[in-house]
């Protein structure tokens, strides 16, 4: 396991190339063997986190953590800003996430995903110069089937700084393109019938929202500031400037990609 603020482009570029990889074994068995593909895969995945009435504690936190982002909205210049993120927190954000974890909202493009992607979930293999050679996904226990760009999502806006997504994030997004392809031929399916690279951004749009919310809710846990088991169970916490400054920084990112 490597730690978030160690985590360098060749470590992201392989995470990448391994989305591509295996989330094109699900559009391939959806292509070629679609009942097969639902009756023995689809259906024996439930969804074990965001579900209506499932969970109200964790929805009462997830709601509450729209403040962790609000309160970071500070600076001068970000009306703009501000004005985005509370017309998205005019509906409540547990509601928002039921939707984007929803298989059938992101039909005919849902895989299934890895679900909790993110820097403790991956093992890295490096060589004798400390390069990242192969990575390996642990931890499957929030695998859900779902859009493919909730993984990408997870993964690049939990685990990498402002700094590291303005220089890359759109070669991330072509790397994982090119690996999901290079492996949908291999496994016999046409990439440009069953994801085109038009519906990764389609998918991107309507789904990117699903960063802003889940960050806001587990950065500052992940970042050790707040409790699962806080006694006001609201998910709002008095965060640090740091961890403010990098909720900013992930609400901007996401503003300006046109997501929200």
């Amino acid at each position: 396991m490597i730690n978030k603020d160690e985590l360098t482009v060749e470590h992201i570029l392989l995470v990448m190339k391994a989305l591509g990889k295996f989330h094109a074994v699900s559009f391939a068995m959806k292509d070629q063997k679609p009942h097969h593909f639902r009756k023995n895969v689809v259906k024996n995945l439930g969804e074990h986190f965001y579900r209506h009435g499932h969970n109200l504690d964790l929805a009462r936190m997830i709601n509450g953590a729209a403040m962790n982002v609000i309160n970071s909205i500070t600076d001068d210049d970000d009306d703009d800003l501000l004005e985005a993120v509370l017309k998205l927190y005019e509906r409540e954000q547990y509601d928002m996430m039921v939707n984007c974890v929803d298989g059938n909202e992101a039909e005919p493009y849902s895989v299934v995903i890895h679900g909790d992607l993110w820097s403790k979930n991956t093992l890295f293999q490096c060589n004798d110069e400390n390069v990242p050679e192969k990575v390996c996904f642990i931890d499957w226990q929030m695998c859900r089937y779902a859009s493919p760009v909730l993984d990408i999502l997870y993964f690049i806006f939990l685990n990498t700084t402002r700094e590291l997504r303005g220089r890359n994030y759109n070669i991330y997004l072509k790397t994982y393109y090119q690996s999901l392809s290079r492996h949908l031929i291999r496994l016999g399916s046409d990439p440009v019938d069953v994801f085109p690279f038009s519906a990764l951004h389609e998918q991107l749009q309507k789904f990117g929202k699903f960063a802003l919310i889940q960050t806001s809710f587990l950065l500052p846990i992940l970042m050790a500031e707040a409790d699962l088991q806080s006694d006001n169970n609201n998910g709002s916490t008095e965060l640090s400037d740091d961890t403010k400054n990098v909720l900013r920084d992930i609400a901007l990112d996401i503003y300006k990609l046109g997501y929200i």
